[in-house]
């Protein structure tokens, strides 16, 4: 757990800026919900920033790691609880957000969960990393061939991701979002 916090790639402070900018901020005691907090990457800049969060991780190691890291802060509480088994009010989240794992969730019981759980004028934020074999060409071939390796042992292989394809993965999101009741839309991509 702990390599996997030093290593996993975090997330680019413009984009913590950008979701900071566009929710409602007309209360001081901003509730968020983190789906898949996993070691924490993207929780510490709303803990820092003074939201409630509270989160939901389903690997139990990964819960422990966060209630050490983020000990020190009394705006933080993490669950062992897949998200599709989390119990809500509904209208009692100002914003919801995941960071590289909202794709676990299925989008027909996702979407709707996480619209019932907003507030009226409440976000969602979903953003990923995703390497791109433009970017890492070298890097991205050697990878693909540790996956190659494990390809027959179970492991599901990594699709090719140019900066096209994640545009177009991006693009999809947004079109399944719409028909729950969620807008308006910011895309944005940093690299």
């Amino acid at each position: 757990t702990l390599n996997y916090d030093l290593y996993r790639p975090t997330y680019h402070s413009e984009l913590f800026q950008a979701v900071f900018d566009f929710i409602n901020k007309e209360d001081e005691d901003i509730q968020a919900l983190e789906i898949g907090a996993g070691t924490g990457l993207a929780t510490a800049p709303f803990l820092v920033e003074d939201f409630q969060v509270e989160a939901v991780e389903i690997s139990q190691k990964m819960v422990d790691f966060l209630r050490n890291k983020f000990k020190d802060f009394t705006n933080f509480q993490v669950r062992n609880i897949p998200f599709e088994d989390y119990l809500f009010s509904l209208n009692s989240i100002d914003l919801l957000y995941s960071a590289t794992a909202f794709h676990w969730i299925s989008k027909e019981k996702g979407y709707q969960k996480v619209y019932d759980i907003l507030k009226p004028k409440g976000s969602i934020a979903l953003f990923w990393n995703i390497p791109s074999i433009e970017d890492n060409g070298i890097l991205y071939q050697h990878i693909q061939m540790i996956y190659d390796s494990y390809q027959n042992k179970g492991y599901r292989k990594k699709s090719n991701q140019t900066s096209d394809a994640a545009k177009n993965y991006y693009t999809s999101i947004v079109n399944d979002l719409q028909p729950y009741g969620f807008e308006p839309f910011i895309e944005k991509t940093y690299q």
